[in-house]
């Protein structure tokens, strides 16, 4: 069996607590301690581990150098700030771990116990978890966004120009864009910089309640209208859009493949779908709330995947649809995003992925839970008390 490496996380809040139940899951770390620069929750126990100070996470990595630490903050002047620490500790950076190279790592892990290419969703169960933490992100919009910012967030998040760097080369006066899971306020504006503008629709599952948000804290937000991602072609005709974008969306679905399908379905031929994510954000996020499925390159390849689930996208639709893949550079925030533009040939028919009676059978459930949650008077309950 091979040795455990020796580990110490930096960073005992959300994401150091999540690096923590990845690392158990992956059973190649033993992790010994927390080390936070917040005196007040040094010396005490976090799940089980021991908050060092400053002087026993120094002279513990001093007296165990095959020990590594695993940064357990994402923003990226922070991650820096903990790199120049550690030299002035005498500690050298290629003793540190950070989010990115633990999802790295876990893919790997879950791959390894033979989940490559089954892609079989567990639709009654998926969709009860999807329905389940609905008011979550309902809940993280009206009170972190539209409470504390009031009036103002929506001219804060939404520019009068359109601006998409991944599409300006291939926008045009009166193109018509779909902005699929905008969230609380579309962030794309409809005004061209050489003038001129685009046609610009906002779609969201959660519109209903965003819309009714929007009335109370900003005047100024466009109306957003409801759409299922996995059914997008049911309510938008076939080869209705030039350009569909999606951000930090997809890993939200029910079943992310479906709902790209759908999304192409939607498209003329030579239309653009373009994706733009964080690179493994479930593995970030452990799996909570909405946060289901991880998008990522392999080697040059588009693929999606879970605990139990991975599909390699560029291969399914290889002959129907071209797929360029890039990773950006990391972000201010310390992400890493991928970026995925997919064109589909004359040749593309959702009829060749999907059956209509399994189609029609998806639907169904999806309705069957939509309307037990609805029947449910407790989370009318809980949204007016938060609205």
């Amino acid at each position: 069996m091979d040795k455990k490496r020796e580990a110490v996380i930096w960073g005992a809040g959300t994401y150091g607590k999540i690096l923590l139940e990845v690392c158990r899951e992956l059973d190649g770390f033993h992790i010994t301690a927390f080390y936070d620069i917040n005196a007040d929750i040094q010396q005490t126990y976090i799940n089980g581990i021991e908050v060092y100070t400053e002087e026993k996470f120094v002279r513990y990595m001093k007296d165990h150098p095959e020990a590594i630490v695993i940064i357990g903050v994402i923003h990226t002047e922070a991650v820096n700030e903990i790199k120049r620490g550690m030299e002035e500790y005498g500690l050298t950076e290629n003793r540190t771990m950070n989010q990115r190279d633990i999802a790295r790592e876990y893919r790997e892990y879950i791959k390894n116990k033979g989940l490559p290419n089954k892609y079989e969703i567990d639709y009654e169960g998926q969709i009860a978890v999807w329905v389940d933490n609905l008011m979550e992100e309902v809940g993280f919009w009206c009170n972190e966004v539209a409470k504390k910012q009031k009036g103002s967030y929506a001219g804060q998040m939404r520019a009068e120009q359109f601006s998409c760097d991944r599409v300006m080369s291939i926008v045009k006066e009166n193109d018509i864009v779909i902005d699929v899971g905008c969230g609380l306020v579309p962030q794309y504006g409809m005004e061209l910089p050489g003038g001129g503008g685009v046609e610009l629709l906002s779609i969201d599952p959660l519109a209903p309640f965003y819309n009714q948000i929007n009335q109370k804290y900003a005047d100024k937000a466009p109306e957003i209208r409801f759409g299922l991602f996995e059914f997008l072609s049911k309510s938008l005709k076939k080869g209705y859009a030039d350009i569909i974008l999606v951000d930090n969306a997809l890993d939200h679905c029910i079943d992310p493949f479906m709902s790209i399908l759908q999304c192409l379905c939607v498209l003329k031929p030579g239309g653009c779908l373009s994706l733009k994510h964080i690179s493994n954000n479930a593995v970030y996020e452990l799996y909570q709330g909405l946060h289901r499925w991880n998008l990522d390159c392999e080697q040059g390849d588009f693929i999606i995947w879970n605990q139990e689930n991975y599909i390699n996208v560029s291969k399914r639709l290889e002959g129907s649809v071209r797929i360029d893949v890039k990773q950006d550079k990391e972000s201010l925030q310390g992400w890493n995003n991928i970026v995925v533009n997919l064109t589909p040939s004359e040749k593309y028919r959702l009829e060749d992925f999907i059956s209509p009676s399994q189609e029609g059978h998806q639907m169904a459930v999806i309705i069957k839970h939509l309307f037990e949650w609805m029947a449910d008077s407790e989370n009318n309950r809980v949204f007016r008390k938060m609205l």
